[in-house]
């Protein structure tokens, strides 16, 4: 059995479920987070960046050059990722990547 930082590394399902409940809370401690994120990576990425997003389209003084209204769109990806639509939330991580090196504030 290979140790990280006190975390077995076996596959969950190898653990009981006693086991797995003492090695995701020495996970979360390690490393602020447990294996459970990696279920669905995809919607651990959009709980993480929805709300960030939506705070910095209320935060920033900075806007793009040539971009209309930067706090509307930012708020509005922020909106398709909450949504429960996979198109939507597609959408909205290519406005991300497409805008990524002018998200700072």
């Amino acid at each position: 059995m290979a140790k990280n930082a006190g975390i077995d590394d076996r596959h969950w399902m190898d653990l009981t479920p006693e086991e797995r409940e003492i090695d995701r809370a020495k996970q979360r401690e390690a490393r602020g987070w447990d294996d459970t994120e990696l279920i669905s990576l995809k919607d651990t990425i959009v709980k993480l960046i929805a709300p960030r997003l939506r705070r910095f389209a209320s935060f920033t003084m900075s806007r793009p050059f040539g971009v209309g209204d930067w706090r509307a769109q930012c708020a509005a990806t922020a909106d398709k990722l909450e949504s429960d639509s996979d198109e939507a939330q597609t959408e909205a991580m290519q406005w991300i990547a497409d805008n990524f090196h002018d998200l700072w504030s």
